[in-house]
């Protein structure tokens, strides 16, 4: 794969942030407000660009957390304890009214769909696959792969462990 340029990956985490933001703005209208302090701690995207001019982070740094923090948020939205499925209906339509009518998962893909290109791949490559895998094969009962595929999976996540990378 061709090295990106940094107006690339800066396009890249401006994309990426921007819908970071909606899911930001979404939980932050369905926690109660005793818990919205919590979301202080959220850094901005001027804070988190100022750590890569401070060289606290590099450009690879935001675009890995930022797409771990969809990524997470993804994968909660097909567990069906985690939000219901009114939630899940409702941040759908916001994050189409914020972006253009364009689909949630058009935007950052199904977590599923990602999981089955690293299934096809054979093993897991960065921590960003491994959390992917971690979550969905969490919770196998709302899993979409065959056991004969949950087992691959679960041992693609082994050897991935033992290689002392995940955690």
């Amino acid at each position: 794969m061709a090295r990106r340029s940094k107006q690339d990956m800066r396009a890249e985490f401006d994309r990426l942030y921007g819908i970071f933001e909606t899911i930001v703005a979404f939980k932050k209208l369905n926690v109660p407000k005793e818990h919205l302090s919590s979301f202080d701690a959220v850094p901005s995207r001027e804070d988190m660009l100022n750590w890569v001019e401070t060289g606290k982070a590099t450009l690879s740094d935001l675009l890995s957390g930022t797409t771990q923090a969809i990524q997470d948020f993804s994968c909660d939205l097909y567990e069906q304890d985690a939000f219901g499925d009114k939630k899940a209906q409702d941040f759908l339509e916001l994050y189409s009214a914020r972006h253009d009518g364009r689909s949630y998962f058009s935007d950052v893909g199904d977590p599923n769909k990602g999981a089955a290109k690293i299934l096809r791949c054979g093993v897991i490559r960065n921590k960003t696959e491994w959390f992917l895998i971690k979550t969905i094969m969490d919770d196998v009962t709302h899993t979409s792969f065959t056991p004969s595929e949950q087992d691959q999976l679960s041992q693609m996540r082994t050897a991935f462990e033992q290689k002392g990378t995940a955690g």
